[in-house]
């Protein structure tokens, strides 16, 4: 029973994961056209990776340590791609200097909060109310950009920038921390 819902939890990971990037599609001018175009280009880069996997699978010995190497610096890239996303996403913008500052902060902010949390989940040692705590936090710091974007006019492009933002602090963060800190 719990490979099944394991197997469930996987599929249902990768369908989010493909929605979340698929919604890329929505920083284009015309998302009726955008969204499945992103939606079909990572879908069809997840089946080749996949095959590329299953057809160059061999057993090899590797060095535990440089593949721990590997994955830290990796983890590290990752971290500082998430952080400086805003400014790739916002440079459009032309903002002022302190504006990039704070937004940079906003970012690391965002990023600490989401480390606390996933260190929560996964060092609870199944404590089912820090366990909540954890996901309960994932939550609040996924409705924090549509709470600082209900006051201003959605008629321009800003929720949908902010909310890919945040899609790719997310990911790169969580990717990148996880890279860095195995779960124990």
């Amino acid at each position: 029973m719990k490979q099944i819902i394991k197997a469930i939890v996987s599929v249902l990971g990768w369908l989010v994961l493909l929605a979340a990037l698929g919604s890329l599609g929505f920083t284009s001018d015309d998302p009726s056209v955008g969204v499945p175009i992103f939606l079909g280009f990572f879908i069809l880069v997840f089946i080749l990776v996949y095959l590329y996997i299953k057809s160059h699978h061999r057993k090899t010995q590797t060095n535990p340590r440089l593949f721990n190497v590997l994955h830290r610096l990796i983890g590290l890239i990752l971290l500082l791609l998430s952080l400086l996303s805003p400014l790739f996403v916002f440079r459009s913008a032309h903002f002022p200097f302190f504006s990039y500052l704070i937004i940079t902060l906003i970012a690391g902010i965002i990023i600490a909060l989401g480390v606390m949390a996933v260190t929560m989940i996964n060092n609870s040692r199944n404590k089912k109310s820090i366990i909540f705590l954890g996901y309960l936090l994932l939550i609040i710091l996924s409705a924090i950009p549509a709470l600082l974007m209900m006051t201003y006019d959605s008629s321009y492009n800003a929720l949908g920038m902010a909310y890919y933002t945040a899609v790719l602090i997310a990911v790169f963060s969580w990717w990148g921390f996880t890279l860095l800190t195995p779960k124990r």
